[in-house]
């Protein structure tokens, strides 16, 4: 859980949506993000 959390802090990771029919998704590196530090929240 404190993974996912941390990740989603951050503009440089994704979540894309699994394909399958359940809950799960998966994080990806956003390649439109900005390189240097992101905002915090």
């Amino acid at each position: 859980n404190s993974i996912r959390h941390n990740l989603s802090l951050h503009n440089r990771f994704m979540r894309v949506q699994n394909e399958g029919t359940g809950k799960s998704s998966w994080w990806m590196i956003n390649p439109d993000a900005k390189p240097g530090k992101s905002a915090r929240r």
